[in-house]
């Protein structure tokens, strides 16, 4: 074990085989008291208590002076060092009970009864470490009395030291789970591979989510390292690791003032984005890491995959030195550009399909600007492209809506977006039609926005594609309209802005970025304020394409209904709820429909507990200019009704009430 940095100096100095102090022993027991008592969230309290049990088991079978926790700094090891902690706590002799239940202090308790100190082992980076990491791994250690093994060699090399140095079988406790690039296959407890050193890989936390890693650390206030509160999801080497693009916020709309929300705000969506900082090593390489076992936050796994869901990095936040990051703005885009194209095997020149026709287009996109107004729609700042494309647009009567992600088919998330612009287009008066989920392939994709198009005004694609407008949505629209990507000069100028980069900064992988296709138009948003946002609303002739990610998704929805796709067209709308069952209304409503053809009818049978009264709504719906009509079917269906059955009659098209009224009749 060397000694090159002051975190090995310092590490070096601690007693190999001690005893844990009293008050960090009694800390643990306090944490172990409340993982048992305390109720956290559904299916979460059950996770934790058995990875809890894991840790258990393993001490009683291996003994603590043979079981060491990986921890490099990462969540996923903050979080597999205190469930050690609580398992520790947890195998307490009565004896320490006994006083505790007598009020006795920490001094109260003799050195016999305590454990060992937990033992960590931190394989260090060397030059490409973070110094935050550093530093709180140091903390950790001091904060919690821990023995820490830190190794600045090889992996493997490391290994054979401590397995060589431990008198019986050896057992980590890793951070590993489902997902991560080496967890294929495993268990909770997993031999190691047969060309490393013997040990035994634990993994009490392999179907754990991201969102349950957040959960513990903040429901317990576990410190943890201050780089996820800059934005960082994943953390490995310097040159390979930045923030999360799915956490850029901008502020105030100005590139130099782009920073990221905290780690613990990635939303629920995203989840799968959680590597999406990172670009991994060569997959041609051996894995010489814990392969194994380490946690996946670890560079140390040479052979992780790149991530599918790179979209465009963004400058440090303000105020951030930019220490640690290991990229300037530009090398930020350009790397995750590269990685993105690279774990899609894109190329530049996309083939149309046979069935599509070849378009020419002899000039570059144009960039129309839209304002945002104070009520939360936008108006156009110039006069409308008159473009037979954009005088449909703003004619729009109908829409399509691709759902794009594989996280959604499998179950894994539910789909927001739909829901959100059915109810934004429907306040412009354009009839939602479809809703088509398709998973991350791009001939499916292809498939069906060449569907919507020829039956729809207006198609909007959802998910696919992050700040850097992923190759695989793009590529798949370009598809389906016959067209070829193509160098966009407007593009490649709006990097160049956001990013401050001069002709020589330029880099291929900025170019390749600025790849779209011919029809493209980038819609610029400007605020209140009159400040242009740096990222536009992408437009590929009559196809918008937007993030996934719900708050963007919504923000861009709000641009294109309030300026691209007409003036609000508000509808007329009661609702009426009865206490009958639906088959009872056919023969009236089938009537009252034929007799006012203008007005849409629809019957929701509301379901309620089995001794209820049953609920029907029906919703009748018209133009605003022909409520006159409406209110002639409402009167004719109030007075077709059976004698005191209605129980309600509102304007409104909401179903959530419906169900929670009670028994009028």
């Amino acid at each position: 074990m060397s000694a090159t940095t002051a975190v090995d100096q310092e590490t070096a100095k601690t007693e190999v085989g001690g005893k844990w102090s009293s008050s960090a022993f009694l800390d643990a027991v306090s944490l172990a008291t409340r993982i048992q008592q305390e109720s956290i969230s559904g299916t979460f309290q059950a996770k934790l208590r058995k990875a809890v049990d894991v840790c258990r088991n393993t001490l009683r079978v291996y003994r603590p002076g043979c079981v060491y926790c990986s921890f490099n700094g990462g969540k996923d090891a903050v979080v597999v060092l205190h469930l050690l902690r609580a398992a520790l706590g947890s195998l307490r002799d009565p004896e320490v009970e006994r006083l505790l239940s007598r009020g006795e202090g920490p001094d109260s308790i003799p050195s016999s009864l305590l454990p060992l100190k937990p033992k960590l082992v931190f394989f260090h980076n060397g030059p490409e470490e973070f110094e935050e990491i550093e530093q709180f791994v140091k903390d950790t250690k001091d904060q919690f009395d821990l023995e820490l093994k830190l190794w600045d060699g090889g992996y493997v090399e490391g290994l054979r030291h401590i397995v060589g140095e431990t008198p019986s079988a050896l057992a980590f406790i890793l951070g590993t789970r489902d997902g991560d690039p080496n967890s294929a296959n495993q268990g909770t407890f997993e031999p190691s591979s047969d060309w490393m050193p013997p040990f035994m890989r634990v993994n009490p936390i392999l179907e754990w989510t991201y969102g349950d890693v957040w959960t513990f650390i903040r429901s317990y206030d576990l410190p943890y390292c201050d780089l996820y509160d800059k934005g960082y999801t994943s953390v490995g080497k310097k040159s390979s690791t930045l923030p999360n693009p799915a956490l850029l916020r901008i502020n105030s709309g100005s590139a130099d003032q782009l920073s990221y929300l905290p780690a613990y705000c990635l939303n629920q969506t995203d989840w799968g984005k959680e590597r999406a900082g990172r670009d991994g090593a060569s997959a041609n390489r051996r894995p010489l890491s814990l392969q194994s076992m380490q946690d996946g936050e670890d560079e140390k796994e040479q052979s992780v995959g790149l991530s599918p869901y790179l979209p465009q990095q963004s400058p440090s936040p303000p105020g951030d030195s930019g220490q640690g990051q290991g990229k300037t703005a530009a090398q930020a885009f350009a790397f995750a550009s590269t990685n993105a194209n690279a774990e899609k095997g894109v190329s530049i020149n996309v083939p149309s399909p046979a069935e599509s026709p070849k378009r020419d287009f002899s000039a570059v996109s144009s960039i129309t600007p839209l304002r945002h107004s104070s009520a939360a729609s936008s108006a156009l700042s110039g006069p409308p492209d008159e473009s037979g494309v954009n005088r449909r647009l703003l004619k729009a009567k109908t829409a399509g809506l691709v759902v794009i992600g594989d996280e959604i088919l499998k179950g894994l998330t539910a789909d927001l977006n739909g829901p959100l612009a059915v109810r934004k287009l429907r306040a412009v008066g354009v009839k939602m039609q479809r809703i088509c989920v398709v998973g991350d392939e791009e001939q499916a994709i292809t498939d069906e926005v060449r569907r919507q198009l020829n039956k729809y005004d207006v198609v909007i694609t959802s998910g696919g594609v992050g700040a850097t407008h992923d190759d695989v949505t793009i590529r798949a629209v370009a598809s389906a309209l016959g067209e070829e990507l193509q160098p966009n000069a407007q593009m490649l100028s709006r990097i160049a802005e956001a990013f401050k980069l001069n002709e020589t900064a330029i880099t291929p992988a900025h170019r390749k970025m600025a790849m779209l296709p011919p029809s493209t138009t980038l819609r610029d948003v400007i605020d209140t304020s009159g400040k242009k946002s740096p990222w536009p609303v992408l437009q590929i002739d009559r196809v918008f394409v937007l993030p996934g990610v719900p708050k963007f998704f919504a923000a861009k929805m709000d641009v294109i209904c309030g300026s691209w796709l007409g003036k609000p067209r508000p509808k007329a709308t009661r609702k009426v709820t009865v206490a009958l069952q639906e088959e009872k209304l056919v023969s009236l409503l089938n009537e009252i429909v034929s007799r006012f053809p203008s007005v849409s009818f629809g019957s929701y049978p509301i379901f309620r507990e089995e001794k209820s009264r049953p609920r029907t709504v029906i919703i009748l719906e018209t133009e605003q200019a022909a409520i006159a009509l409406l209110r002639d079917a409402l009167q004719e269906l109030l007075e077709r009704l059976p004698e005191q059955c209605v129980v309600s009659v509102e304007e409104s098209d909401s179903l959530e009430t419906a169900a929670a009224l009670s028994d009028r009749v």
